[in-house]
């Protein structure tokens, strides 16, 4: 025991960020001290969306219409992860995942009429078929970055949501989103008050008894990190829409899957493409229809690949590594 005297303690000091206790009689309270504000460009290469850095003032661009304000955290504390696996609370709301960033470069770049050309027409379409003139919700929006860059989409494309309700269990999170509304859309002229709304949301059943009618188009980005939330989310989704109207899932592989599948000639599959298959599997279970879109003969899951016709191949290589996809589901 002689030694114990020579070991190093390292302490993190957290802080800078966090503005108090853990828990307490208030589960939904803040925590953090302070949000980092970043400007992401929706008209720049998708490296733009990774290399975001705390906005200072002479950072920001003239043209607002342009780019998103959002406010976050860099990552979660070792306290957000001990809330989150004690079920006291959920902080992961306050930061930007990585599943919002591949929605944003699938549905959410601003494109002017003229530069519809460098579009992969099947993502154009799938545009149209999903946003345009639509009502949409969002489960789990946490910051708001995916929904508010579909509100960002300029007017004279058409591709504008007729509304988007943002939703979250969690309220501090649905404050935060409400602040990067705020900062996005306070000044717009082009949205009214009517363009977006908030609601507290659990998902399970019954979720349409808090709201007011079914929506045209659900989405949900990088909200699968515990598969206890696959069913709940997929029956909410379901129960959400109207018939015939879309689910869409960006998804990233972020738990992993013990019991592999295993193909017909016996070749087991990853967890990653097991994981997949279960998505799948809960989306029939609940009624959706995963092999057409519209009546079209587009796929449902769109790829990183496609989308490295006209971003940056070196980005679009890196969503390819952690498994990036979004799967589109239809009622």
């Amino acid at each position: 025991m002689d030694d114990v005297d020579d070991v190093n303690v390292i302490e993190e000091d957290w802080s800078d960020i966090l503005c108090g206790g853990v828990g307490g009689s208030d589960s939904s309270c803040s925590f953090y001290r302070s949000h980092n504000m970043l400007k992401i460009d929706l008209r720049c290469p998708s490296r733009s969306l990774e290399c975001n850095r705390p906005m200072e003032d002479s950072d920001i661009a003239e043209d607002e219409n342009w780019s998103m304000k959002i406010l976050s955290v860099p990552c979660l504390t070792p306290l957000d992860m001990v809330g989150l696996s004690h079920g006291c609370y959920d902080a992961t709301g306050n930061r930007i995942w990585t599943g919002a960033l591949f929605f944003v470069e699938a549905f959410g770049r601003c494109y002017d009429t003229e530069d519809y050309s460098i579009l992969n027409s099947r993502i154009l379409n799938l545009r149209k078929t999903l946003f345009q003139n639509k009502l949409l919700v969002e489960l789990g929006c946490g910051t708001g970055l995916s929904s508010i860059s579909l509100l960002k989409q300029p007017i004279s494309t058409s591709l504008l949501p007729r509304f988007v309700l943002f939703t979250d269990g969690d309220e501090s999170s649905l404050d935060l989103c409400k602040r990067n509304c705020d900062l996005n859309f306070g000044k717009n002229t082009t949205l009214n008050c009517n363009s977006y709304g908030f609601s507290v949301l659990k998902w399970g059943s019954k979720v349409c008894a808090s709201l007011e009618e079914a929506y045209d188009t659900v989405i949900a980005t990088d909200v699968l990190y515990d598969l206890g939330a696959l069913d709940p989310l997929f029956r909410s989704a379901y129960e959400l829409l109207k018939p015939g109207s879309y689910f869409v899932l960006s998804h990233i592989p972020r738990t992993h899957v013990e019991d592999c599948a295993k193909l017909a000639d016996g070749t087991s599959l990853s967890s990653n493409d097991t994981l997949e298959r279960m998505i799948h599997e809960q989306a029939k279970d609940v009624g959706f229809r995963i092999n057409a879109c519209n009546g079209t003969s587009y796929h449902t899951i769109i790829r990183s690949n496609d989308l490295a016709t006209y971003e940056s191949s070196s980005t679009m290589s890196e969503y390819e590594q952690v498994g990036a996809s979004i799967m589109i589901f239809q009622k």
